[in-house]
């Protein structure tokens, strides 16, 4: 490639009087103000310097080099931001997996407690019927001592019936065997 010449870079501030000249000139012809505004012309696009360059006009610039240093330069800059957006998704997926994890404890949580509260209610249950098993218990117990008063008292009625009934009959059997009066006997 040929060398190319850089173009030089905007004068310092030495402009400045010629500016303020050009300003206090304005009734001066047009001509002479325009040829005082192109010398306070300064190019937007200077040419960069490259580092250990060029400095100076007429000095060239080493364009491979500077090819070189923009291709590594954008290299970096791609791998930067592959590994951006690696990084991205890495924390992109801790997220959706720590809301996944939050969730599921929260599901995990709900159950937990519909359990409980299922338990709750057949433990409320369970006490329930144990009452009514205790209220039930004591009535058997009440009617199973009724039952044995009943029966104690039935077998005094069965002794007094049965004493009564022997008391008669042995009264019948010794009015049976006496003669009675005026009869008699022989044998």
């Amino acid at each position: 490639m040929a060398p190319v010449a850089r173009r030089p870079a905007a004068a310092p501030m030495a402009d400045e009087p010629d500016v303020r000249a050009a300003e206090a000139g304005r009734g001066r012809s047009r001509v002479a103000a325009d040829a005082t505004a192109a010398n306070t012309v300064v190019p937007l696009f200077a040419a960069p310097e490259v580092a250990g360059g060029p400095s100076g006009p007429g000095q060239v610039v080493d364009w491979p080099s500077a090819i070189a240093q923009i291709r590594e330069a954008g290299a970096h800059l791609r791998r930067m931001h592959d590994v951006a957006q690696a990084m991205s998704r890495h924390a992109r997926a801790m997220i959706r997996r720590s809301l996944d994890q939050t969730e599921e404890a929260e599901r995990r949580a709900h159950t937990a407690e519909a359990a409980a509260v299922a338990a709750s209610l057949r433990a409320d249950g369970a006490e329930e019927r144990l009452r009514q098993a205790e209220a039930r218990a004591r009535l058997a117990e009440d009617r199973a001592a009724i039952a044995v008063a009943a029966e104690a008292e039935a077998q005094i009625w069965l002794r007094r019936t049965y004493a009564c009934l022997k008391a008669e009959s042995s009264n019948t059997e010794s009015s049976n065997t006496k003669p009675a009066k005026g009869d008699t006997q022989t044998r």
